[in-house]
């Protein structure tokens, strides 16, 4: 098996994630030390949507919080791929 680790750069800080590790985006970042909105932790509130600006995640089918379309909840969302994002 491959161990293919996907970059995650939120606005210009880059960081390696292991997608092997069953770890949200928001808990990844937060163990980084990044400061991320967040409040059910579920993908329910919405609080933490970010912008995707480049790549794809894979979003939880139970993750209801509002987003737009360029959106995703990384409470509720892995990397596909190396990603870019923004904080709202």
């Amino acid at each position: 098996m491959e161990d293919k680790k996907f970059k995650i750069d939120v606005e210009g800080k880059e960081f390696e994630y292991d997608p092997t590790s069953n770890t949200s985006i928001l808990s990844f970042l937060e163990s980084k030390n990044i400061s991320m909105k967040s409040m059910c932790r579920d993908g329910f509130c919405g609080a933490c949507r970010c912008k995707l600006e480049k790549g794809e995640v894979e979003e939880s089918p139970d993750a209801i919080g509002y987003k737009e379309d360029d959106e995703f909840l990384p409470c509720a969302s892995k990397p596909k791929s190396n990603i870019r994002i923004k904080r709202i």
